[in-house]
C-alpha cells in the first residue's frame, strides 16, 4: 500500500500486508477527525493531549503483577501513587478530603491484623468535632468476653518532664462532666 502525493514527500506512506489480513504502517499516521477502533488497540506508548474519557472499567496490571500508577497534583511533589512493590497507596504533599452528605460511613477500617488498625504521627495527632445535633465526636466500645492485659481506652503519657495534664475535661453546661457506670 502506497500512499503518494506529488507536493510534499514527507506524505509519503508506504506499508505492508499482514498474513492476518492487517496493513502496517511504518511512518507516521495522522487522522485528521473521529478514530474508531473497533477491536483491541495495542500500544506501546501513548502520548494524549487532550481531555480522555473512559466508559468502562479500567485495569491496571494483572493479579501479582502490578504496575506503579502515579496522579500529579498541581504543586510540586504533590502527587497520589500506587506503589506495586510495597502495595501501598501514598499522598505525598496531598490529603484525603470526604464530604459524605448520604448515611453511610465515611471512612471503614475492617483489620484483623496485630497491628494498629490506624496510626497517626504528628503535631496534633487527632481532633473531632460533633457539628451535627444529637451526635457525639468519639464513642469507644468492646463487646467481648477481653481477658487479656489491654484497656478498651488507654491514656499513657509517659515522658518524665511533661507538666501538661494527661486528660482534661471542660463542662461549661450543666451536665456532668464525667460519669461512669460500672455495672461489674
Amino acid at each position: 500500500l502506497s500512499i503518494d502525493t506529488a507536493t510534499d514527500a514527507s506524505n509519503t506512506t508506504t506499508g505492508s500486508f499482514h498474513t492476518d489480513g492487517g496493513v502496517g504502517i511504518a511512518k507516521k499516521l495522522y487522522v485528521g477527525t473521529d478514530l474508531d477502533v473497533d477491536g483491541t488497540a495495542n500500544l506501546d506508548a501513548v502520548d494524549i493531549d487532550g481531555a480522555v474519557q473512559i466508559d468502562n472499567t479500567i485495569t491496571v496490571g494483572a493479579d501479582d503483577q502490578g504496575y506503579d500508577v502515579i496522579f500529579y497534583g498541581d504543586t510540586a511533589s504533590s502527587n497520589m501513587t500506587w506503589d506495586t512493590s510495597a502495595d501501598d497507596l501514598i499522598l505525598n504533599d496531598a490529603r484525603i478530603f470526604i464530604d459524605q452528605d448520604d448515611n453511610a460511613q465515611s471512612i471503614y477500617v475492617d483489620s484483623e491484623a496485630d497491628e494498629n488498625a490506624v496510626e497517626i504521627y504528628g503535631k496534633y495527632g487527632l481532633y473531632s468535632q460533633c457539628d451535627v445535633s444529637g451526635g457525639r465526636a468519639a464513642y469507644f466500645t468492646r463487646n467481648i468476653g477481653e481477658s487479656g492485659s489491654l484497656p478498651c481506652v488507654s491514656i499513657i503519657d509517659n515522658h518524665t518532664s511533661n507538666t501538661q495534664p494527661a486528660l482534661q475535661v471542660q463542662q461549661d453546661g450543666a451536665g456532668r462532666a464525667i460519669s461512669i457506670d460500672q455495672n461489674g
